[in-house]
């Protein structure tokens, strides 16, 4: 108040100008800072595509690890772990012997008893005999067993990661709006106070052009 109107035309000219300035500034700030929200949404979108690829890779890993633990004659058999030389067992061929009905059910999956002769794809691998086919499957099993495990602790670190980008993403945005909301408030500061400059300068020009006017006025009176 006081040293706005202690101040020349000149001065408040220079002060109106410099707010201005200050104004242009505070709005160009506000828009870099909506630039750099923006950009930081979309980077977080590209993450969020990554970990959702990466989750579904995982996914489907592990459900290749489970059809292979369904047995060598399910459709889903992928191979698995198993001896890539060996060949599924077929329930007709000149690998089995005359069918028998305990044939059929061990060729099928069911190992609650042995056949009067293994026909298995496995027998060939351990020699013959049922423990060489069980020691095997063990390992088999054992070892998707691990696989499945080290899978799940894959998709339990890319479960932590996205909560991780989702608090920063509310973060960032949080952020972002407060500083948004801040720049416009100097900015609207300074559009008043530069308004307020303004018509000061105008009141004070209207002022000095009376105080002439009146001036030349007495002059003219003491002449006459």
């Amino acid at each position: 108040g006081g040293d706005v109107g202690a101040m020349t035309g000149d001065e408040l000219g220079d002060e109106v100008g410099r707010l201005r300035a200050q104004v242009a500034m505070l709005g160009a700030m506000e828009q870099s800072a909506q630039e750099e929200k923006a950009e930081a949404e979309f980077e977080l979108a590209g993450v969020r595509r990554q970990l959702q690829g990466m989750k579904r890779r995982a996914s489907l890993r592990d459900e290749g690890r489970r059809a292979g633990l369904q047995g060598p004659n399910s459709e889903s058999w992928k191979g698995g772990v198993t001896d890539p030389t060996s060949r599924p067992v077929k329930a007709t061929g000149s690998l089995m012997e005359p069918p028998s009905p305990t044939g059929k059910e061990f060729a099928r999956g069911n190992h609650s008893r042995a056949p009067g002769q293994s026909t298995s794809r496995q027998s060939s691998i351990s020699g013959g005999g049922e423990p060489g086919r069980l020691e095997v499957r063990e390992r088999e099993a054992a070892a998707l067993r691990e696989a499945v495990e080290m899978l799940k602790g894959e998709l339990s670190v890319v479960q932590e990661a996205n909560a991780s980008l989702g608090e920063e993403l509310v973060r960032l945005k949080t952020m972002s709006e407060e500083e948004v909301a801040q720049a416009r408030r100097e900015a609207e500061g300074a559009r008043q106070q530069a308004r307020r400059m303004s018509q000061t300068a105008d009141e004070s020009q209207e002022a000095a052009l009376r105080a002439a006017e009146e001036s030349a006025e007495l002059r003219e009176r003491l002449a006459g």
